[in-house]
């Protein structure tokens, strides 16, 4: 069940939006008191986990033995793919079985004697088969494989070689690439529109993991993204001849046809083939430190171990002690990898010590200056108790000179007041600028903590005056500007566009560390800054190979965690790198063309030239025709059909709600209403009908109030309420996806135990089935960790998942999760875990604020915008993510005897209350929300208050805060600036709440106030504008339509697979317009 509780959730988790400490408990009231559900039950019983550790595949494929604990001597049962495995032997520790014939890959699951479920491992499957491409396009099937087409089945006669095939990641489809870049789709593979032009002819393909994107290499070495696919490098030096994706689809290896190896995105570099001399190739190794620029370009690297390093500018470069005198003038680069450029992660001005190591490094201009002594960092005035501490400093971290004498530091952005002096300045690159106002200061995004005393200024020379927001920010910082989704890299007061989110996370960045400010003006922009790019150029054309040319690269491969590959020479050779294990090699003398490593990896199949085909280890001992340009193994047999369509194509608009059908709530205040007027907005309902009770032996079963107790709809017609509303809601062609809701205790829960899981398992897919729900949505929200800690609970919760979502699919049946809106470890829910499991992962993006907490949005702007930057760059694909849409607001009052939160309203309930009352609220741009104040007149607070007062918390100064975020608030939009920061309403008169209040003096022109403290003066200014504004006491936060459109749009841009609000009826109808203006809405086929 979804409800307006505090979330588990914290702004330091997620991102740095404005300081709050949140210490309100979660309240457990449910946003309509329509409904009241039953406590937490009493402790569940416990039994001795059956643990299923790894399996090995014996001679011919055709058995395996499973290791373990807990299986008991008992035989029982096993189950392969969802298949029974007919059992051999049986231990308490070992049991093997002979695998089902029609088993693909999917779980192996134990069942002991005493009914006890295993965790579930995953099964690679078994070679059932091969296909073959010719060059003409056809496709050959060998063994017991499904067919799923080639290009004549489709009607299509290409002029254009085929060159690969590539299946997807279940081998239910497969790609076909041709070698004019076009891509054709078959099985349950995703169509591709080619974006690759016809001058560079395509040679190699890799599919990302979710199959929802793939990399394109072309004979230069241009790598092209298709679909939700992210570029990250072009290939450099000569030939490239085969490109592979890394198991997150986060980056790739591209290797050339003499052995070279380059990494780009996450991509680890394992070592490349030795380099005969050639006159284009670098066989020379460099050493550590020496620099390079290649004839005819600009760019400028250093050689860390064999890798280059783009230095980014002429700063970094003469920071690190070195001269233009120094760099080596080479003819080609070709042999050496490129790594990241010289970027540090970290803000100048931070100090980094290595663990386990003693030298302690600050950051200057992005240079690491290692701190000689002791004494340096004493007389520096730096802290021992700042110094961040790191696993290891990164080869692309630029070091510089030692500093072995003090000197006095301070980073561009740094604020500086000298004692007895109220004069504030801005240092901007070696120069100190004049911040004029206090308004100037507020409106450059900084606090009145953010300024340093000191005794006297620096020598340095006096700049600009301020009298307008430019500031400046240290190297190394991340900035992105409100209501914009470019992040850029500040180096040396230039903003360095970081082009994508795989890029940020390449340099070792995290968007937890981008600082969102009002304005970025008066910072000029450089070129964009990609961690692989390298501008070197690869010959256009591919040398004939000849008798006498040395052995060319015939095969890559990588292996599943992506932590080493095996290279196939033409000359049989083969040759392995990182984890890739050496199964053997063809005889001396052999023409080999392809390799064709087991689906279990366990082994390899070499094809040759004259169609033989060698096997070593396990190899799939596959049967091909003559003359394939592509040949893949399969696991899938061709017995078990595809997994059909059972989700509608396109963007999904979903909605909770009660959904009950005699409209308890009046015909106008009802989700069922909802379904039956804006149906054809609807691709999918979640009704909120069940939850989780926990009987008196221990176990849990699953309750639905609609049809049984004080809340149950009386049945129509003989049907009862869910089987009305879901038969009603199918027929529009809506999904039925119901919510289950459990708040519960990790250690006292219902997926405590693999008996929990098990029997909760089967009673959801018995629910599924039964009442024809096209799936089902699981809304299990922790309370605490139970004592497991994150890891734990988060094992626990993503086992129980994989077991759900395994069985649901077998049947036919989606998965939605309901999310807390971060992955793992900020909360239990592992997203990239959990994603190969689930069909959606429904993020909720709300409460950002809510009556537990200090008044504020509901889910602003930015807020959401970085949750979804976050969930993409960790690696879900944007197709699974549901965002959470929140259609309400929430009330709080505040009086000077403090804040009190009184709940939640509706979007229906403020429309309404603003028209009743003629209220006109003002719309925060930053927030993309409204926000107005109702009810008897505010409360002056009393004068007197200081940042003496910040040594506790009072309620008169909570009400001034308020009062301030409101007023600054309502200046900022009538004068046509960004409104400033919001002050967390906590009672502290401290530096935020001084500059505030010299902002207000300042902007309301307050005459014969002392700056920053709320005296006599100020107080009358603000009770003037109480009167004259009638800002009342009841201030509320709540979305509008145009919240919901920029919202919905902002899933749109990030190809989300669509949204779901929390909850209908809440909507106006302008929630139903601003869909529709804006997107199609998926629906299923009634």
């Amino acid at each position: 069940m979804r409800q307006t509780r505090a979330r588990r959730h914290r702004h330091s988790q997620f991102l740095h939006r404005r300081p709050r400490n949140r210490t309100a408990n979660p309240a457990l009231a449910l946003i309509s008191s329509a409904l009241l559900f039953a406590s937490l039950p009493a402790a569940a019983y416990a039994q001795s986990a059956v643990v299923l550790s790894s399996y090995t595949l014996n001679a011919g494929d055709t058995t395996m033995t499973l290791t373990g604990q807990d299986f008991g001597s008992t035989a029982a049962t096993v189950t392969i793919d969802n298949q029974p495995a007919p059992v051999t032997s049986w231990t308490p520790s070992s049991i093997t079985v002979s695998i089902p014939a029609d088993a693909g890959p999917g779980p192996i699951q134990v069942t002991t004697a005493q009914g006890i479920v295993s965790n579930d491992l995953t099964f690679a499957g078994v070679s059932r088969g091969s296909y073959a491409l010719s060059s003409n396009g056809t496709v050959t099937p060998s063994g017991n494989v499904p067919f799923y087409g080639d290009l004549s089945s489709i009607g299509v006669s290409s002029s254009s070689p085929a060159v690969q095939l590539i299946p997807t990641a279940n081998y239910q489809g497969y790609w076909i690439l041709t070698q004019n870049g076009q891509v054709y789709a078959f099985g349950n593979a995703t169509p591709f529109t080619s974006n690759i032009p016809a001058t560079s002819p395509a040679i190699s393909m890799a599919a990302t993991p979710s199959g929802q994107g793939a990399f394109v290499l072309t004979q230069n070495g241009t790598v092209y993204a298709l679909g939700n696919a992210q570029t990250y490098g072009n290939a450099t030096g000569s030939s490239p001849v085969s490109i592979a994706s890394t198991p997150n689809g986060l980056g790739y290896w591209v290797v050339s046809a003499s052995g070279v190896v380059q990494s780009f995105g996450d991509a680890q570099n394992f070592g490349s083939l030795p380099q005969t001399a050639q006159p284009q190739s670098t066989s020379v190794s460099y050493p550590n430190g020496t620099l390079l620029r290649q004839n005819g370009t600009s760019p400028v690297w250093v050689v860390e171990n064999g890798t280059l390093h783009h230095i980014p500018n002429p700063t970094i470069l003469l920071g690190m002690g070195l001269s233009w005198s120094q760099v080596q003038v080479v003819s080609s680069l070709s042999g050496l990898s490129v790594g990241a450029p010289l970027v540090t992660p970290y803000t100048s001005g931070t100090l980094l010590q290595q663990n386990g190591q003693s030298a302690i490094y600050l950051v200057m201009n992005g240079i690491l200056r290692h701190i000689a002594s002791a004494s340096v960092f004493t007389q520096m005035g730096l802290s021992w108790s700042s110094v961040v501490h790191v696993n290891e400093i990164s080869p692309n971290w630029p070091i510089g000179p030692a500093l072995t004498v003090p000197v006095a530091y301070y980073p561009s952005g740094t604020l500086l007041k000298a004692q007895n002096n109220p004069a504030v300045y801005m240092v901007n690159n070696g120069t100190l600028e004049h911040i004029m106002s206090g308004s100037v200061l507020s409106a450059m995004g900084y606090q009145w903590s953010d300024i340093t005393v000191v005794p006297t200024l620096p020598n340095l020379p006096i700049g600009q005056n301020l009298t307008t927001p430019m500031r400046a920010f240290p190297t190394g910082t991340l900035v992105r500007q409100a209501n914009e989704a470019a992040v850029y890299l500040v180096q040396n007061g230039t903003l360095r566009h970081i082009v994508n989110p795989q890029a940020l996370y390449a340099l070792g960045f995290t968007f937890a560390q981008v600082v969102v400010v009002p304005t970025l003006e008066g910072l000029p922009t450089g070129s964009p800054l990609d961690s692989t790019s390298d501008p070197t150029q690869a010959p256009s054309t591919t040398p004939a190979a000849s008798t006498n040319d040395p052995p060319t690269v015939v095969g890559f491969t990588p292996t599943s965690n992506g932590q080493g590959y095996w290279i196939l020479q033409s000359n049989g050779v083969v040759t392995t790198f990182g984890n890739a294990q050496n199964f053997g090699e063809p005889p001396a003398g052999t023409q080999a063309t392809q390799l064709v490593v087991s689906v279990d990896q366990q082994g390899y199949d070499v094809i040759t030239a004259d169609g033989q085909v060698l096997t070593f280890g396990d190899g799939p001992a596959l049967s091909v025709p003559s003359s394939p340009v592509s040949v893949i193994d399969s696991p899938m047999p061709a017995n078990v059909p595809a997994a059909p369509s059972i989700a509608p194509s396109g963007f999904l608009s979903m909605g909770y709600g009660f959904f009950v059908d005699n409209f308890p709530n009046g015909v106008n205040n009802s989700s069922y209403e909802d379904l039956l007027q804006h149906g054809n907005s609807l691709s999918a309902i979640n009704p909120a009908w069940f939850n989780l009770a926990q009987n008196a032996d221990g176990s849990w079963q699953i309750t639905s109030w609609s049809t049984t107790g004080p809340y149950a709809a009386p049945d129509i017609n003989g049907l009862n309420n869910i089987q009305v509303v879901t038969a009603q809601a199918q027929q529009e062609g809506v999904m039925v996806l119901p919510s289950i809701g459990s708040y519960y205790n990790p250690a006292n829960g219902p997926i405590t135990t693999a008996a929990d899981d098990a029997n909760l398992v089967q009673q959801i897919v018995s629910l599924v089935t039964q009442d024809g729900f096209n799936g089902i949505t699981i809304d299990f929200e922790n309370n605490g960790y139970g004592g497991l800690g994150v890891s734990g609970a988060s094992t626990q919760y993503t086992t129980f998942i994989q077991q759900l979502g395994t069985a649901l699919h077998a049947v036919n049946k989606l998965l939605m999760v309901a999310v807390y809106p971060s992955s793992y470890p900020n909360t239990l829910y592992n997203y990239q875990a959990i994603a190969p499991y689930v069909n959606y992962i429904n993020m909720m993006t709300y409460p950002e604020d809510n009556s537990s907490t200090f008044p504020g949005p509901t889910a602003g702007f930015p807020w959401v915008e970085s949750l979804v930057q976050s969930a993409i760059a960790g690696g879900v694909n944007p197709q699974q993510i549901i965002l959470g849409l929140a259609p309400y607001g929430h009330e709080w009052t505040v009086t000077n005897q403090g804040v009190t939160g009184v709940g939640a309203v509706s979007n229906r309930a403020v429309q309404s209350l603003l028209q009743q009352q003629g209220i006109s609220p003002l719309w925060d741009p930053t927030q993309d929300e409204i926000v107005f104040t109702a009810g008897p007149l505010a409360q002056l607070p009393p004068a007197g208050y200081s940042i003496a007062d910040d040594n506790q918390s009072l309620p008169q100064v909570a009400n001034l805060q308020n009062l301030l975020n409101f007023v600054l608030l309502k200046y900022a939009i009538d004068n046509n600036q960004t409104p400033p920061a919001l002050l967390p309403t906590d009672g502290y008169y401290g530096p935020l709440t001084t500059a505030a209040v010299t902002a207000f003096q300042q902007d309301f022109n307050v005459q014969g106030a002392t700056a920053g403290v709320y005296d006599t003066a100020t107080a009358q200014a603000l009770q003037q504008l109480i009167t004259q504004w009638n800002i009342g006491q009841d201030i509320y936060w709540d979305e509008t339509s145009q919240s919901i459109a920029d919202r919905v749009q902002l899933a749109l841009q990030n190809n989300l697979g669509g949204v779901a609000a929390w909850r209908l009826p809440f909507e106006t109808p302008g929630y139903w317009t601003a869909i529709g203006q804006l997107t199609p809405v998926a629906h299923l086929q009634p």
